[in-house]
C-alpha cells in the first residue's frame, strides 16, 4: 500500500519547492515503513510506502529508471505478473526480483499509454517520460486506487489523498455544481471525476491521462464493459467449475501478503465465500489464518470476540430459512473454518465522530461500523482486510431484468415455471410476482408511476436544498448552480443492461474511494475479490438464466460455492441483518442523548467562519434541539460544508474526539 504524489511545473519560471514535501507531510502520521522522493528538472515524484506483500519489504523503489528513462510513483498490487513478464519477454531471472513499479515501467515502455489495458489488479501510478517530455498516469478499471490532481497553468499536483492537495494550498472555492447535486440528490451523490472542490478533480475509473508543457490536461477510458463478449458453458456445472476457479485465483492474489489478514463476515453469499476461500488459501501455505470481523454487535462476550470453537448457544439451523439473528451464520463460518469473530461495539461516540467527519476526505455512505473495525483490526496487525463488496451487483447479482427480457421475447411459459418454484420456495402469489418482475419493468416510468406509485423506488433524492444555516448570498449560488446530472437510476428489462447501469452509477467506487482514504490513516488497505476484472467481466458475459434459475436469485453463485459454503449459508434466503438493525437502533438513540452538548461545545469554540451563519446556528442549537432530526441535520450540514472551507474549524471539532 502506497500513497503516492508528485508534480510537474508545466512553466519553469513559476516553481513550487515545498509542494511535494507539504503534500507527504500532510500523512507523515498515518503509519507507514519508509518514504522515497525522487526530483529532475521541472518533475517531483513521491512516496509513501506501506510494507504487505512479501517482496515489498526487500523492494528498493526504483522512482527512475535511466535505462528506459521513465520515473514512476504507483500504489500498486498486479495480479499477472509472469504473463506480463512473458510479453514482455523479460529473462526469467530479472522477472522473479522485479517490483510491480518496474513491471509497469516496462509494460509502458513496451505499449505506451495503452499499457493500462493489459494490466490486471489494482493500481494508480504515474510516469514521467523524459523524452516526451510528459506525464502519464492511469487508474484501475474500477477505481481501487484513488487518484486526484489539481491542474493550472503552471504547474500540475496530484495525489492519492485530498488531504495532500490541500496541504499544498489548492484553491479552496468550492464547486457549486458538484454541492447542488450532493444536497439535491442526496448526501451520497457520487460523481465519475468532480469533488468538492472547483480545482481538485479525480481520475476516475479505467481512465488515463497525459499532462504536457501545453496546459493541457487529456483523458480517456481504456476499458469499456458494453462490448465484453458473450461466455457460454456446455451446463450448470461447467459455468459454476469455471467461476469457482476464478474466485480463487482473486482471493489468493489479494492476500499475498507477510502480515495478518482480515476479512467481513456478515454471514451472506459474498463476504463468506471470499472469507473461506482466503482462510483455505492461508492454511495451505502453512501462515497463520484469516480474523474475521462482523458488523453485528457481540452476543454478550465482554470482549467482543468469539471463539472459533464456541458453544453455538442452543441456536439450531433452520434449513435455509432466515435466522432470526445472523450471528447465526457468522458463527456457523466461524466453527466450520476455525476463523475466530471479531464483532463492532459500536460506541455513540464513534458515531458521533462519523458523523461530524470532513465530507470531502472520508466519503463512507453510511457505515460507521467499519471505523471499529480498522481500530480492531490495527491493534491486531493486520494490513489487508478482504471485503465482498460488488458482488450484488455483479457475480451474485439477483437477476433483476431477467422476466422483463422473457416477457419481451414471449417465454411467458418459462416465466410461470421458475415464479412457481420462487414461490414454493418463498411464498407470495405466483401472478404478483409476474406482474412486478415481468410487467413493470417494461412500462414507462410515467405509466408506473400512476397505476403502482410505490414500483418506482428511485435511487436517488431529486429536490430542493434544504435550509443549512449558511450565508443567504451563498444558498443563493447553490439555488441557481445548475446540478451536475443524476446518476443512472432506472430499472431495465435485461440482466445485462441493468448491471450496466449498476456499474455506472458510481456507487461501487465512491465507497471504495472513502475506505481507501480512512483505511489509510489506519494503516489498513480493503481489497475485493469479487471486484477482480477477471470476474467482472465473467458476471458481464454470462447468459442470464444464470443469475436466477430453479426459483433461486444469485443461482451460479450458490452452485458454485458447493464445498464452500454451509448449505444453511449457501441456501439462505435473506440479505436482513436483524441484530445489526436493532444495534442501529440503540447506537440512534444514545447519540440523540450526546449531540446536543457536542454540538454547543463546537459552536461555541467555533472560530469567525466564511459560509455558515454561526450566531444562527447557535441559536438553533439553543433551542433544544433533542429529537428534532431535521434541525440536527441543518446544523451539522452547515457545519460540514464550513469545514470544506475553514481549516480552524476543522481543528475545533476533531478536538472532541
Amino acid at each position: 500500500m502506497t500513497a503516492i504524489c508528485g508534480l510537474y511545473q508545466r512553466d519553469p519560471g513559476q516553481n513550487s519547492p515545498n509542494a511535494l514535501n507539504a503534500m507527504l507531510a500532510a500523512i507523515e502520521d498515518n503509519p507507514h515503513d519508509r518514504v522515497e522522493t525522487w526530483q529532475d528538472g521541472p518533475v517531483a515524484l513521491g512516496c509513501q510506502l506501506r510494507w504487505l506483500t512479501p517482496e515489498s519489504q526487500d523492494e528498493q523503489l526504483r522512482l527512475y529508471h535511466k535505462e528506459l528513462g521513465l520515473a514512476i510513483t504507483a500504489d500498486a498490487r498486479l495480479d499477472n505478473q509472469d504473463e506480463l513478464a512473458t510479453m514482455l519477454r523479460l529473462p526469467k531471472e530479472s522477472a522473479a526480483v522485479m517490483s510491480d513499479s518496474e513491471l509497469i515501467l516496462h509494460s509502458y515502455a513496451e505499449w505506451g499509454v495503452d499499457c493500462p489495458t493489459r494490466l490486471l489488479g489494482d493500481f494508480a501510478f504515474a510516469i514521467w517520460d523524459e523524452q516526451a517530455q510528459r506525464l502519464f498516469a492511469a487508474r484501475d478499471f474500477i477505481g481501487v486506487r484513488p487518484f486526484y490532481y489539481h491542474s493550472e497553468a503552471h504547474h500540475f499536483l496530484f495525489a492519492s489523498d485530498m488531504a495532500m492537495l490541500l496541504a499544498a494550498d489548492v484553491p479552496l472555492e468550492l464547486d457549486l455544481a458538484y454541492l447542488s447535486a450532493h444536497f439535491r440528490h442526496g448526501q451520497n451523490y457520487p460523481h465519475e471525476t468532480h469533488t468538492f472542490y472547483a480545482s481538485i478533480r479525480k481520475l476516475g475509473r479505467a481512465q488515463a491521462m497525459t499532462v504536457d508543457s501545453s496546459q493541457q490536461v487529456k483523458s480517456w477510458g481504456y476499458w469499456e464493459p458494453t462490448s465484453l463478449p458473450e461466455i457460454r458453458y456446455a451446463d450448470d456445472d461447467q459455468y459454476a467449475e469455471a467461476l469457482g476457479e476464478l474466485l480463487s485465483q482473486s482471493v489468493a492474489a489479494r492476500i499475498r501478503s507477510d502480515y495478518p489478514v482480515g476479512a467481513h463476515l456478515s454471514g451472506g453469499l459474498d463476504c463468506s465465500s471470499v472469507a473461506v476461500l482466503a482462510q483455505r488459501h492461508l492454511q495451505a501455505e502453512g501462515k497463520s489464518g484469516l480474523t474475521g470481523f462482523s458488523w453485528a454487535p457481540p452476543s454478550g462476550e465482554s470482549n467482543g470476540v468469539e471463539s472459533n470453537g464456541g458453544e453455538s448457544n442452543g441456536e439450531e439451523s433452520n434449513g435455509g430459512d432466515a435466522p432470526a439473528d445472523e450471528r447465526q451464520l457468522v458463527r456457523l463460518i466461524s466453527q466450520s473454518e476455525g476463523i475466530p469473530i471479531h464483532h463492532t461495539a459500536v460506541q455513540a461516540e464513534d458515531t458521533l465522530a462519523w458523523c461530524m467527519r470532513h465530507q470531502a476526505r472520508y466519503r463512507e455512505a453510511f457505515f460507521v461500523h467499519e471505523r471499529v473495525v480498522r481500530r480492531q483490526a490495527a491493534d491486531l496487525g493486520i494490513r489487508t482486510i478482504l471485503s465482498g463488496w460488488g458482488g450484488d451487483e455483479l457475480i451474485s447479482f439477483n437477476g433483476r431484468g431477467y422476466f422483463a427480457d422473457l416477457l419481451r421475447q414471449g417465454h411467458v411459459r418459462h416465466i410461470w415455471r421458475e415464479l412457481t418454484l420462487r414461490s414454493q420456495i418463498h411464498g407470495g402469489a405466483v401472478w404478483k410476482q409476474a406482474v412486478i418482475r415481468s410487467l413493470f419493468p417494461n412500462l414507462p416510468t410515467w405509466m408506473l408511476k400512476r397505476l403502482y406509485p410505490s414500483a418506482v423506488l428511485d435511487y436517488w433524492i431529486d429536490g430542493p436544498l434544504s435550509d443549512l444555516l449558511l450565508r443567504s448570498d451563498f444558498m443563493e449560488q447553490l439555488q441557481q448552480a445548475e446540478p451536475l446530472p443524476r446518476p443512472p437510476g432506472e430499472e431495465k428489462p435485461s440482466v445485462r443492461q441493468q448491471q450496466l447501469v449498476l456499474l455506472a452509477r458510481g456507487h461501487l467506487t465512491q465507497r471504495i474511494e472513502g475506505w481507501a482514504s480512512s483505511g489509510r490513516r489506519g494503516g489498513i488497505i480493503y481489497s475485493y475479490p469479487l471486484l477482480d476484472r477477471r470476474m467482472v467481466e465473467f458476471a458481464l458475459g454470462l447468459p442470464p438464466e444464470m443469475y436466477f434459475k430453479k426459483g433461486w436469485k444469485r443461482y451460479l453463485f450458490r452452485h458454485a460455492m458447493s464445498g464452500i459454503l454451509p448449505d444453511e449459508v449457501r441456501w439462505n434466503k435473506s440479505k436482513r441483518e436483524p441484530a445489526l438493525i436493532v444495534d442501529r437502533e440503540r447506537i440512534s438513540a444514545e447519540r440523540q442523548s450526546l449531540i446536543l452538548p457536542l454540538l454547543q461545545q463546537i459552536l461555541a469554540a467555533a472560530p469567525p467562519t466564511q459560509l455558515l451563519e454561526l450566531e444562527r446556528a447557535r441559536r438553533v442549537v439553543d433551542k433544544r434541539l433533542v429529537g428534532d432530526m431535521s434541525a440536527q441535520g441543518n446544523v451539522m450540514a452547515g457545519l460540514s460544508i464550513e469545514m470544506l472551507v475553514n481549516p480552524k474549524l476543522e481543528e475545533v471539532v476533531y478536538a472532541q474526539f
